[in-house]
Formats: C-alpha cells, sequence, structure tokens
C-alpha cells in the first residue's frame, strides 16, 4: 500500500514507510532506506520528514554528523511550526550548536513550541522564566509554566511538582494567586498540535 504512493511521490507515504524502515516493521529494519525516504519527503516539504532527517543529521544516524545540515532540516521543519523542531531551534540556540548562542532567540523558539503544548518547551520556558536566561526573570511566569506543565501530566510532572513547590517558598500568597490566574489565561491560549494529541 505504502510503495504504490511511495512510488507516486506521496510524502505523507514516504515518512510512513521510513518509520517503518526505521523500526523493522513489517519490512527489514534499513537505516539507509529510512534516510532516503525522509529526504525524498523533507524535499517536498514534509514538517515531520524535515524535522526527522535533522535529527538524523544530530545523532550521525545512517548519516555522518552535521551540524549544518542538522539546522537546515530542523530550521525549515521550525518555520512550518512543526513543535518538536520549534523545540530543537531553542535547544540549537541555547547550546550554540552551529550557531552564535542567543538566549534570548532559544526562548522565543521554546515560546512557540510552548504555545502548542510541548511539554519539554514548556519546562525551558518554566526554567528560563526562573533564571532569567534570554527573558527577564519572573517568578510568577515561571510558576505560571510550571502549572501548565504540571496539569499535562506524565514525564514532567515531577519537575513541574518541583519547581511549583520551590517557587511557592519564594512567592507570597498574592503573587500565587496572581500567577495562577496567569497560567489560566496563558492555558486559554495553547493550541496543542495535532501530532501531540496522541502521544
Amino acid at each position: 500500500m505504502y510503495r504504490l504512493a511511495v512510488e507516486q511521490g506521496h510524502a505523507d507515504a514516504q515518512m510512513n514507510l521510513g518509520v517503518l524502515y526505521l523500526h523493522g516493521r513489517g519490512v527489514p529494519r534499513n537505516i539507509l532506506e529510512t534516510n532516503r525516504l525522509y529526504r525524498s519527503a523533507a524535499d517536498q516539504g514534509h514538517a515531520e520528514a524535515q524535522y526527522s532527517l535533522g535529527l538524523h543529521y544530530v545523532r550521525g544516524i545512517g548519516l555522518r554528523k552535521d551540524n549544518a545540515q542538522a539546522m537546515h532540516w530542523i530550521r525549515l521543519a521550525a518555520d512550518q511550526q512543526h513543535p518538536h523542531a520549534e523545540h530543537a531551534m531553542g535547544n540549537i540556540y541555547t547550546r550554540g550548536v552551529g550557531v552564535r548562542q542567543d538566549l534570548a532567540v532559544a526562548f522565543k523558539w521554546f515560546q512557540l513550541s510552548a504555545y502548542q503544548g510541548e511539554p519539554n518547551a514548556q519546562l525551558a520556558l518554566s526554567k528560563a522564566y526562573l533564571s532569567g536566561a534570554g527573558v527577564e526573570k519572573d517568578l510568577s511566569m515561571a510558576y505560571a509554566w510550571f502549572t501548565i506543565l504540571r496539569k499535562q501530566g506524565g514525564d514532567m510532572r515531577g519537575q513541574a511538582d518541583k519547581g511549583i513547590a520551590m517557587l511557592a517558598r519564594k512567592l507570597t500568597p498574592e503573587q500565587i494567586v496572581n500567577a495562577k490566574r496567569l497560567a489560566k489565561d496563558i492555558a486559554s491560549r495553547i493550541v496543542v498540535a495535532p501530532m501531540l494529541i496522541d502521544r
């Protein structure tokens, strides 16, 4: 089924078949074929394929590690509002991987991703507001983002709980009430990206 669509150049089919080859599901595991299919879909503008190909360049999965290629493909996906790619761009600028380190630019990428419901980006925003990395230090905003992250549950809940508990000792009761109000306001503006719904 996928093969015919792949032969006809359908980017979604190329991406999906690439994932099957990556994990060896129904086909022999073949990283080279995965990367070929990802590249074909990425060349057609498929954001998930661009992001995945970028990660393979970062990690050297079937490809020589290449920060410039990684940045190119991840940036293309981020420019299409891919939440994981936006988060990756935040990490790239935080660490200065292939670019000049710029915490303000990193913050902007984390913010874009966080407003699409990406929990790693929400954690990064919480920490940025907590420390003043790339943004003015704001403990109420840190509390608000930790609260939003906590409501997502999952793996990040423990970190969110620790952040909330630590900030509860630093903020006044009135500041906590305001931070909770901020969290509600921010949460009302978060539009979860479809790819994050089926996690």
